[in-house]
């Protein structure tokens, strides 16, 4: 296959409770809509309606997420009763999951491996499996396109050894990816050469021979994807 598919996903902490004390995970269950639906209709001991404060997290404010996970809350706000929903970023997708396994976000915007990772074996600051977590819906599929310059001798992610690969920004979706795909094709990544670099910069990096490789983690007809390979000189990698 030529890119690998991944997703963007809504993920949130099993049993976490709400000031009422009720575990929102208790009470249902499904697509986090459904969960939060559920918390919406929460009443104190004397039927009085309780507003349920969530708080959606991302990584990377200004960023992609960042815009979805304000927009989800606007409209947890505005459509579930009782709901106040609000969103807050940080810099760091290891700890965006270790915030929502600690109980401080109730839901966040995360991409499947650095969640599937954190689940299986902990970060590098909470190095426990996040048992707490779970997938609550996938928002959308993306891809993991693996491209190379015809000439640098690459028609396997297991001829990387030797080369110079794009990985993605540091700390990015891409980066992790990228580490898990090579991990997988028995590549260590102290035998290649690997950059830090942005889709843009690696588009860039390929063209000029600077790169013999690079991973783009995007969405199907990426430009820079279709750009590169549009050309006899870079292909995709199966």
């Amino acid at each position: 296959m030529a890119a690998l598919v991944s997703a963007l996903a809504l993920v949130g902490a099993a049993g976490c409770a709400d000031e009422s004390g009720s575990s929102l995970g208790a009470r249902t269950q499904g697509t986090a809509a459904s969960r939060v639906a559920g918390a919406g209709t929460s009443t104190s001991s004397d039927g009085t309606p309780q507003v349920i404060n969530l708080t959606i997290g991302a990584t990377f404010a200004g960023g992609s997420w960042d815009v979805v996970a304000g927009r989800l809350a606007a409209e947890y706000s505005q459509r579930l009763p009782g709901v106040h929903a609000t969103s807050q970023t940080n810099e760091n997708l290891e700890e965006a999951a270790d915030t929502v396994q600690r109980g401080d976000w109730q839901l966040a915007i995360q991409d499947v491996e650095t969640a599937y990772v954190a689940f299986s074996t902990g970060t590098p600051k909470v190095p426990q499996p996040h048992a707490d977590l779970r997938a609550m819906a996938v928002l959308f599929s993306t891809a993991v396109h693996v491209v190379a310059r015809t000439n640098a001798g690459i028609t396997s992610i297991s001829d990387f050894k030797g080369k110079r690969v794009g990985m993605g920004a540091a700390g990015s979706s891409t980066e992790r990816a990228a580490r898990l795909i090579l991990g997988a094709h028995d590549v260590p990544i102290e035998r290649i050469t690997p950059a830090a670099l942005t889709a843009a910069e690696s588009a860039k990096a390929i063209r000029e021979g600077r790169l013999d490789a690079a991973f783009i983690y995007a969405p199907f007809q990426n430009l820079y994807v279709a750009d590169l390979t549009g050309a006899d000189d870079v292909h995709l990698v199966p």
